[in-house]
This record gives structure tokens, C-alpha cells and sequence, in this order.
């Protein structure tokens, strides 16, 4: 996940940003759905760390817009 943040340094351009953003919405998407499972099989052992990891990517989503902002302004 590391990797993600560290392209997402590295991207200058609003096009690529778009794409990672498409990219991790989906991966949001599919942590939500398996969070949901584990909710509802009482999993909590699976539920701790897929919060952490929607945590993590929710960060990095703000950040990616905050890159966005700032790349349209230039």
C-alpha cells in the first residue's frame, strides 16, 4: 500500500491523479463489501484490520484530491 502513496507523490498530472482515484475507489469498494461480511459472520479478527486498511485508503483519497486541487491550479 505503501507504493500507492508513493506514486501518487510522484504524479504531476490531473489525468493520472483521475486514474489512481478510480483505482482506489474501487479498492474502498471492496474492503467495504468484504467488512460487511466479516460484520455479519462475526469475524472480528478480519474486521480490525480491513478498518485499518479502509483507514489507510481513505487517507490516501484525500490526499489524491488535495493533489487534484493543487494540479488544476497550475
Amino acid at each position: 500500500m505503501m507504493e500507492w502513496n508513493e506514486k501518487v507523490v510522484d504524479t504531476d498530472n490531473e489525468e493520472d491523479l483521475s486514474e489512481e482515484m478510480k483505482k482506489l475507489q474501487g479498492e474502498i469498494d471492496t474492503l467495504l463489501i468484504k467488512l460487511e461480511k466479516h460484520f455479519t459472520a462475526k469475524n472480528i479478527e478480519e474486521v480490525c484490520p480491513t478498518i485499518t486498511k479502509l483507514s489507510y485508503l481513505y487517507s490516501l483519497r484525500s490526499f489524491i484530491e488535495k493533489r487534484m486541487v493543487n494540479t488544476s491550479r497550475v
